[in-house]
């Protein structure tokens, strides 16, 4: 695996090259501001956990975590065709083993195991994301979705609102149990 700095790099460079392309981030979008609030999860993910992560676009959050924690193994999943290319193209770009791109619609997964952690950044509707996905969590996994979701999430979940230096980042699990910090 390339050194940090090196992974940081390439990354960029393949973000800049493809985006104007593929659309993998908006034209607003500082690719060193969504790197750094990728890396706020980076230590709320359980050590060897499972990880899903829905409308991986350019790959955050979880390319800039999975190039920083190899103990996860890491799903990115990705509708768009392009976009999950590119996503195969910056994995092996990165050398990261520990990834694994799926091209699909959430909606129409059928993954063959539990995962400990359901991510999402800018996908459409949290509560649709939540109640899809809740079948794929293990008993004590969650969600970590970014943005503050206190008004959109099922009665039947709770929801903990991390607040980062430019991010507010929701951790959201199943009422009456508290996600465990392995």
């Amino acid at each position: 695996m390339p050194h940090p700095e090196s992974w940081i790099t390439l990354y960029r460079k393949e973000l800049e090259k493809y985006n104007r392309v593929l659309h993998l981030t908006s034209s607003s979008a500082s690719i060193d501001r969504l790197i750094e609030e990728s890396l706020y999860i980076k230590d709320l993910i359980p050590q060897g956990a499972v990880v899903l992560d829905v409308g991986s676009g350019g790959g955050f959050p979880m390319v800039p975590v999975a190039a920083e924690r190899p103990d996860i193994k890491v799903y990115l999943v990705e509708r768009s065709s392009r976009k999950a290319a590119f996503l195969n193209h910056v994995k092996y770009l990165l050398g990261l083993e520990n990834v694994e791109v799926i091209n699909a619609d959430y909606r129409h997964l059928n993954p063959g195991e539990k995962v400990k952690v359901i991510t999402s950044r800018a996908v459409g509707n949290h509560e649709e994301i939540i109640r899809t996905l809740s079948g794929f969590l293990e008993d004590d996994g969650f969600f970590l979705i970014y943005g503050d979701l206190r008004r959109e999430i099922p009665p039947e979940w709770e929801v903990e609102v991390l607040e980062f230096p430019t991010a507010k980042i929701s951790r959201v699990y199943r009422a009456g149990e508290s996600p465990r910090r392995d």
